[in-house]
């Protein structure tokens, strides 16, 4: 069986790297907003304030290796 090889980087390198060209996912997609007083994440359900970089923190603990 052969497996295709991916071209490109990673989502990985792509976060790292500085500079970088690719555009950045949207976060926000990833919350309801009209599902309580704050954003509720559509992946676990936690509750998230969305002033700040709460959002992005918590999807960046979803990518990370030890996020769920």
């Amino acid at each position: 069986m052969r497996v295709a090889r991916r071209t490109g980087p990673t989502y990985r390198e792509q976060m790292t790297q500085p500079g970088r060209d690719a555009a950045e996912p949207d976060v926000m997609e990833s919350f309801d907003p009209d599902a309580g007083p704050g954003l509720v994440c559509r992946v676990c359900g936690s509750l998230v304030s969305g002033s700040g970089d709460y959002p992005r923190a918590h999807w960046d603990w979803h990518e990370a290796s030890n996020g769920a």
